[in-house]
């Protein structure tokens, strides 16, 4: 089996995210012979099937009760059930000001209600929870959040020149040429294309 020690490649302030990808040579126990594994990767996380069930009874009129508790359900895991100071994720410098959550804290502090804003709190989870794992564009973009999410983040960190040409015109992406001419010209090209 393949296991990380979280060393071995830069990680000046010792606060990687354990999403990250790290590459086999970096691994313990790196050869080939490791590479032969009957591990199985997943293809569709458990907590993303849980954002995207709730998000869509929340906008299809479902009931607000149920959207909360799936919202919760993802927390709770997060929250509760998670330790915060397993062997794995040593919080280094911030661990002092790490507490423990029980149920009660949980439902008095972190909990979603019915009557939140459910949109703002599937949004919020669906960044922290599955950060780092290619989601991030494709929800803005249903969101129609894409440009203003871009446009705030360049404002913010100029030097980093992400967002920084991002506007209205920038989605949707053009369909190809290919795809128009099979449709007969039923399909029209999107604007600034």
């Amino acid at each position: 089996m393949i296991t990380h020690t979280y060393t071995g490649y830069d990680n000046i302030h010792h606060q990687q995210s354990r999403k990250a990808f790290v590459a086999d040579r970096f691994r313990d126990g790196y050869s080939l012979g490791d590479i032969r594994t009957d591990w199985a990767p997943y293809y569709i996380r458990y907590a993303d099937v849980i954002l995207m069930y709730a998000e869509a009874l929340l906008k299809t009129g479902g009931d607000n009760q149920k959207v909360a508790s799936l919202i919760n359900e993802v927390r709770y895991r997060a929250f509760v059930s998670t330790s915060k100071k397993d062997e794995e994720a040593t919080y280094r410098t911030f661990e002092e000001t790490l507490i423990p959550v029980d149920d009660a804290y949980f439902q008095a502090n972190l909990a979603v209600d019915a009557g939140d804003d459910l949109l703002k709190a599937i949004k919020n989870e669906r960044r922290w929870e599955l950060g780092m794992e290619g989601y991030r564009l494709l929800d803005l973009l249903r969101w129609g959040d894409y440009v203003s999410v871009m446009n705030a983040y360049y404002s913010e960190q100029p030097y980093a020149n992400k967002g920084k040409l991002v506007s209205d015109n920038s989605w949707p992406f053009p369909i190809p040429q290919t795809e128009i001419d099979k449709s007969n010209g039923v399909l029209v090209q999107n604007g600034n294309y």
